[in-house]
């Protein structure tokens, strides 16, 4: 079951306190999730004066794969944003079964099903 992104939102309230753009399908829902609750777990762990400096600032598809982007990150952050961010290249963005990158009008990661 595909989480909901208004679930993954409420869930983070340090993350997602100032993120103003979400532009990718549903498939990958699951995959922010993870990755959510791992950096939410990041931020929690810092001092309390650089807490409100750290958010996410948008999240989309580009060339086929998840971009992820923060105000600010540790190197922590970045690593699990990048290991997200090459895992999305094998899930369908619509679905978020397994997929493949495809090259068309749009390069996207699709399943069998998707590639339309």
């Amino acid at each position: 079951m595909i989480k909901n992104r208004g679930q993954i939102i409420t869930e983070h309230p340090n993350l997602y306190k100032k993120c103003k753009r979400w532009e990718c399908e549903d498939g990958w829902n699951n995959l922010i999730a993870d990755l959510s609750d791992k950096l939410e777990a990041l931020i929690e762990e810092l001092d309390p004066e650089f807490k409100p400096e750290i958010y996410a600032t948008q999240i989309k598809e580009k060339y086929g794969t998840l971009r992820f982007y923060m105000s600010t990150s540790t190197d922590d952050m970045d690593e699990l944003i990048h290991l997200a961010e090459e895992k999305s290249a094998k899930i369908c963005e619509v679905c978020g079964g397994a997929g493949i990158t495809r090259k068309g009008v749009w390069i996207q990661t699709l399943c069998d099903d998707h590639n339309t």
